[in-house]
């Protein structure tokens, strides 16, 4: 956006607005990621196994839409900061996987509670047109 000209600190500071910006490391990092490098260095890997894949995106997703209503409820100009690692990082804390074979292929349990593996399911007939 900088190279488009679009600075948020310039619109936050001019305008009544709340910015969310999401990055893998944070605003003030030059370093470039995505969600499973950012899971990665945020903790959300045991071993050579993910805790969940692409998990770093939907829960930096929650992240960003709860922090860009409490700034719209409170009103005024924010530029809010949410790296995907540091959401990452929040979120390793609260696992309770204890080894990779907890959560490698065959082991399907999420603290006391069993994950049902997927299973395909059969088409009730054809959807509607699209359009």
């Amino acid at each position: 956006l900088r190279g488009a000209g679009i600075m948020a600190e310039q619109l936050v500071a001019t305008r009544d607005v709340t910015w969310v910006s999401i990055t893998a490391h944070g605003r003030s990092q030059d370093r470039v990621g995505f969600g499973d490098d950012a899971a990665a260095a945020g903790g959300l890997v045991l071993d050579d196994c993910f805790v969940g894949d692409a998990i770093a995106d939907p829960l930096t997703g929650v992240h960003a839409a709860v922090a860009a209503w409490g700034g719209v409820l409170r009103g005024g100009a924010r530029l809010i900061d949410i790296p995907l690692a540091g959401v990452a990082a929040m979120a390793s804390a609260l696992t309770t996987v204890t080894s990779p074979a907890e959560c490698r292929e065959g082991t399907w349990w999420v603290g006391e509670h069993e994950v049902l593996r997927p299973r395909a399911r059969t088409s009730r007939g054809r959807g509607p047109a699209l359009g």
